[in-house]
């Protein structure tokens, strides 16, 4: 779960970390990966790779916000609440996700399945892993 496969369309690179750009289901998503000689020459090589999203940092909007990037839309397919903590399963185009949300979140913003939401993830928050 939260993974997702993508290919490697542009690298930035800067001082210390390197920007990917990577081609997803989900669109174009952004990922900021530390520069060590591994990791340089990993993606110099490959041209697709996974992206692995700690749910955590899976954040939900109810609204878009078009300044942000590593924003797609997604549909509630299950909502287990808790105490605190509620755990929301989320699927676009056959990807399943899963988002750890305050319980108080969920009923703030009177989350249903079968809501549409939009989902946020900063760059430093996906990790990526050898294909």
């Amino acid at each position: 779960m939260n993974r997702v496969f993508g290919e490697i369309i542009r690298i930035d690179y800067k001082d210390n970390f390197s920007v990917v750009e990577v081609n997803t289901k989900l669109g174009n998503l952004f990922v900021a990966v530390l520069e060590t000689p591994e990791t340089a020459s990993y993606l110099k090589e490959k041209n697709y790779i996974n992206l692995l999203f700690n749910p955590a940092e899976l954040l939900l909007f109810k609204i878009k916000d078009e300044n942000l990037l590593n924003m797609f839309d997604c549909k509630i397919i299950e909502i287990e609440k808790g105490k605190l903590l509620s755990k929301i399963l989320l699927e676009k185009d056959s990807i399943k996700l899963e988002s750890l949300v305050l319980t108080k979140q969920v009923d703030k913003y009177d989350l249903k399945i079968g809501d549409r939401v939009f989902c946020h993830t900063k760059p430093t928050s996906i990790f990526f892993e050898v294909v």
